[in-house]
């Protein structure tokens, strides 16, 4: 994963590290994810996990989540489209 350690300073292409055993790039470090979580949410829509380039390693896990207000914006969080499968 890309994290404080080892990122330089800033978050890197996708893919470029090796991907876990389901097949999926980057889910922990480089950037973080944000997302509407009803559960954990409470009065702020948005939250992120996951991590990113600039965290140390334990905030990089999937388990790990913070709130955020909707209006942040940072280059240590992004977005991971899906789509349903067939």
């Amino acid at each position: 994963m890309w994290w404080c350690v080892n990122a330089g300073g800033t978050p890197h292409p996708v893919g470029a590290k090796l991907p876990n055993p389901f097949g999926l790039n980057d889910m922990h470090g480089n950037v973080a994810e944000w997302h509407a979580d009803l559960w954990m949410s409470g009065f702020l829509p948005r939250n992120h996990q996951g991590g990113s380039w600039r965290d140390r390693g334990f905030v990089c896990g999937a388990d790990w989540n913070s709130k955020a207000d909707p209006t942040f914006r940072d280059s240590a969080i992004g977005f991971r489209p899906i789509l349903p499968l067939p």
